[in-house]
């Protein structure tokens, strides 16, 4: 981040009366509410940059010790100042904290430094409360740590060439462009690596296709062990029992019957023949209904794909993002799930899934679908929490997406869960519902 840009972010920053809320909402990027407006610094390394953006980008909380301070201290906290630390690309900004009737002074430094780029809160003993990223005695000598003494940066020694100061109308426009910028080049690799993701999901339903059995070699395989067990209980037998035997058929051609050594004898021999095809005829059965679950499975993952390639914004890729946690794992349920912005949202891939969904939800979750077209069901696990438009817009439009469905001039409707009765199936009767349209 250039000197001149720190410095002109530093003025608007100072313009502010209050701190509303410093959020961590992805690894690197953090999110800096100051009185109305929203700020976004990403504090990635070698990659740092500070924006604005017009659509808000919602993030899953975090709760590591530096977020927990971020909400202790920074929260409605009064704004003091902000400044640029000399020719250092570090901002500080200046904050009183107010705990019951006392205000407490403290600081945050945003060091955009290369690969050293950290965010640091300092107390007002110029001590370390917490920090993006801890530095340890063993990486440098200027150590990072909670309840450490807190080292300033030296100056540089090589002078900087004056510029011309950024215009309000300049800082904008730039703000906007590093957005701009810095989408455009997240959105391109992370579509690559979910893209590449769902073709080898693909690619792997397809091969598990391919390894079914053939249906006719079932079917003819229990045809066979029903005409063995008919020939068995219907034909003269010979006087000492064997594995291995001839009998004729119905149209007198000779038959060779081979059994298993576990079978002791001919009447144990025809109910294992007999067994063995209805066994044959249930798998046949079965066969159908695994290779339509993974068809459908396979069409699932091609409508992600398609609506992932139609993405724009970063925030609506991010659902598709999340790490997975073992707790999750060890409870994963029948159909797909993922959190926007720390609230948990389900949808359903097949009829079977969404009944599914459905038997799970409970009475206050809400309930999406799109208006008039058979599609996937949708949940919001809600409980009693309120939840804002711009989660239920999310979620509504990667219900529309994930279904296929990326025109505009539709409508998705939502109610409680306790107002959708089950008709039959995932069929579904519901009242009380409002729309959402696009």
């Amino acid at each position: 981040m250039k000197l001149e840009l720190l410095e002109a972010i530093a003025q608007r920053f100072g313009q502010y009366e209050m701190i509303f809320s410093l959020r961590r909402i992805d690894d690197n990027l953090l999110r800096l509410t100051l009185d109305f407006d929203e700020f976004y610094l990403d504090m990635s390394k070698s990659k740092s940059s500070i924006f604005q953006t017009k659509e808000r980008i919602l993030g899953n909380p975090y709760h590591s010790p530096f977020d927990l301070a971020l909400t202790r201290y920074c929260s409605r906290a009064k704004l003091m100042g902000c400044r640029v630390d000399g020719k250092n690309r570090i901002l500080i900004v200046e904050f009183l904290h107010c705990a019951g009737y006392k205000q407490n002074p403290y600081a945050l430094h945003f060091e955009f430094t290369g690969r050293h780029t950290n965010v640091i809160l300092i107390d007002q003993n110029q001590r370390v409360l917490e920090a993006l990223r801890h530095i340890g005695e063993s990486k440098s000598s200027r150590v990072i740590k909670p309840n450490k003494p807190f080292s300033p940066l030296p100056q540089p020694i090589q002078d900087y060439p004056n510029h011309k100061p950024i215009t309000n109308e300049e800082l904008d426009l730039l703000l906007m462009e590093a957005y701009a910028e810095r989408m455009q080049s997240r959105i391109a690799q992370k579509k690559q690596l979910l893209i590449s993701q769902r073709k080898k999901k693909i690619d792997d339903l397809v091969l598990l296709i391919k390894q079914l059995p053939d249906p006719y070699d079932l079917q003819d395989q229990a045809r066979t062990y029903a005409l063995w067990g008919e020939l068995i209980f219907s034909s003269p037998l010979p006087k000492h029992f064997s594995h291995s035997f001839v009998l004729q058929d119905y149209e007198h051609r000779e038959i060779k019957i081979e059994l298993p050594s576990r079978i002791k004898s001919f009447a144990q021999g025809g109910n294992f023949c007999f067994a063995q095809s209805k066994k044959l005829k249930q798998k046949l059965k079965n066969l159908s209904i695994q290779k339509e679950f993974l068809d459908s499975k396979i069409a699932f993952l091609k409508r992600e794909i398609a609506y992932i390639q139609s993405i724009e914004q970063e925030c609506d890729l991010q659902v598709f993002l999340q790490k997975k946690h073992r707790h999750r794992e060890k409870d994963k349920k029948d159909y797909e799930s993922f959190f926007i912005d720390g609230i948990k949202v389900s949808i359903g891939k097949n009829a079977k899934e969404n009944q599914k969904l459905l038997e799970d939800a409970k009475a206050n979750d809400l309930w999406l679908h799109i208006q008039n077209i058979p599609s996937s069901h949708m949940i919001i696990h809600c409980g009693k929490t309120y939840i804002r438009e711009e989660i239920l817009m999310q979620s509504a439009k990667i219900l529309l997406g994930m279904n296929g469905i990326l025109d505009k001039n539709i409508s998705v409707d939502y109610t409680q869960r306790r107002f959708v009765k089950i008709i039959e199936g995932a069929n579904v009767l519901y009242s009380k519902q409002k729309t959402l349209r696009f």
